[in-house]
C-alpha cells in the first residue's frame, strides 16, 4: 500500500491525541475535585483530615492522567517516527518533539532561575502547536499527492482555525501568569483557566477529526 507507513503512523498519533483528550477531561475533573476540598476546608491538610475523599479521589485522577499523558506521548513519538518515512513533516515533528523532551529537562534544572525557566516555559508552550502545524501540513501534502485537493483544502483550514486557538490559549495563560494575587485576581484567573482548558478540549476534537479522516483516506488509498 502507497504510503502505508504514513498510515500506521497516523493511526499512533491519532490514539495518542484520543489518549491526550482523556487526559485533559481527567485533569480537568481530578483538579476540581482537590480545588473544592480545598476551599470548603481552607487548606489541604484540612481537607484531608476531615475525610479527604475528594482529594484522595482527586489525586489518584490525576496519578492515572499522568500515567495516560506518558503513554500518549510515547504513542506520538512512534506515529511521527513511522510516518516520518513517507512524509518529511511528520519527521520534522519528531525532531521538535525530541527538542521538546530536552526543554522540558532544562526547564526542570533550571527552576529556581525565574528567567530561564520562563524562557524554556515560553519554548515548551509552542511545540504542541508546532507539532500539530507540521502533522496537518503533513496530511496536506500526502493528500495533495493522492489528488484528493478536498482533504488538502481542509487541512488548510483547519490549520488557520487551530493556530487561531492556540494564539487564544497561549494569551490566557498569559494573563493568568500575570494577573498577580488576591481573591478577585484569583477569581479572574480560575476563569481563564477554564476557559484555556475548554479551548484546548476544542483543538483537540477538531485535531481529531481531521486525524480520522486522513486514516480514512490512506485506507481507500
Amino acid at each position: 500500500m502507497e504510503f502505508s507507513n504514513a498510515l500506521r503512523g497516523i493511526k499512533k498519533i491519532r490514539t495518542s491525541e484520543i489518549l491526550s483528550l482523556i487526559v485533559a477531561v481527567l485533569g480537568a475533573v481530578g483538579g476540581g475535585l482537590i480545588l473544592s476540598a480545598v476551599r470548603s476546608a481552607k487548606t489541604v491538610e484540612n481537607a484531608v483530615s476531615a475525610g479527604g475523599g475528594a482529594v484522595v479521589g482527586g489525586s489518584i485522577v490525576a496519578v492515572v492522567a499522568g500515567i495516560l499523558a506518558i503513554i500518549a506521548f510515547i504513542l506520538q513519538l512512534i506515529g511521527l517516527s513511522a510516518a516520518g518515512k513517507d512524509e518529511n513533516c511528520f519527521r520534522q515533528a519528531f525532531i521538535i518533539a525530541i527538542i521538546g523532551i530536552v526543554v522540558s529537562v532544562l526547564q526542570t534544572v533550571f527552576a529556581k532561575n525565574a528567567l530561564l525557566s520562563g524562557v524554556f516555559e515560553v519554548i515548551s508552550n509552542v511545540v504542541s502547536p508546532i507539532i500539530t502545524y507540521l502533522c496537518i501540513g503533513g496530511i496536506i501534502s500526502i493528500a495533495r499527492k493522492l489528488g484528493n485537493e478536498d482533504m488538502a483544502q481542509r487541512g488548510t483550514k483547519l490549520v488557520k482555525i487551530i493556530i487561531a486557538l492556540y494564539v487564544i490559549v497561549l494569551i490566557i495563560k498569559l494573563l493568568e501568569t500575570i494577573l498577580g494575587s488576591g481573591d478577585v485576581v484569583k477569581a479572574i484567573s480560575g476563569v481563564l483557566a477554564i476557559v484555556a482548558g475548554i479551548l484546548s478540549i476544542v483543538i483537540l476534537i477538531t485535531y481529531l477529526k481531521y486525524l480520522g479522516r486522513a486514516v480514512k483516506m490512506l485506507e481507500q488509498a
